[in-house]
């Protein structure tokens, strides 16, 4: 829910929406406990390392937005990071606090939105939070406060 409030809202602001859906395939790399990391969730997070994210068929290959039974479409916008970092302190209580530091956004403004579940029969809806995108890779919000990161895979030759 608190995505796809995010999106209506940074993108109805903006006024810059658009789709990224020329790149279908992307590797996860790499993820980022931002403060402390469940040990099952890291332990479950390595064991998907190296495997592909394909959102015209989300049931291979990376497991854990295997739940879509269609495809997955991605929507982003511009988004000013100070913006992206609110709404994920939104996320957090206490003395936790996103900074660009510690999530790796680091430019001022980031591709951010989320990626769209569309199955035969069933209304579309959001599955997870893109907070950047760009042609090269893509940074995720995942539960636990973590941030998973994915590489474009490119074909081999």
């Amino acid at each position: 829910m608190l995505k796809t409030i995010f999106f209506s809202v940074m993108c109805g602001l903006s006024g810059t929406a658009f789709a990224q859906s020329s790149e279908q395939i992307w590797e996860f790399e790499s993820f980022h406990c931002v403060f402390d990391c469940n040990p099952v969730l890291k332990e479950l997070l390595q064991s998907e390392l190296g495997k592909p994210l394909n959102l015209d068929d989300p049931q291979s290959g990376f497991e854990l937005f295997g739940d879509c039974n269609g495809k997955l479409k991605i929507e982003v916008c511009r988004t000013p990071v100070r913006s992206v970092l609110r709404e994920l302190n939104k996320t957090v209580s206490g003395s936790k606090r996103f900074t660009k530091s510690n999530t790796g956004l680091r430019r001022s403004v980031v591709n951010s939105g989320h990626v769209i579940c569309s199955e035969e029969n069933t209304p579309p809806r959001s599955t997870f939070w893109i907070l950047d995108l760009n042609p090269l890779d893509m940074r995720i919000y995942y539960e636990g406060e973590t941030i998973l990161r994915f590489k474009k895979k490119t074909a081999a030759l």
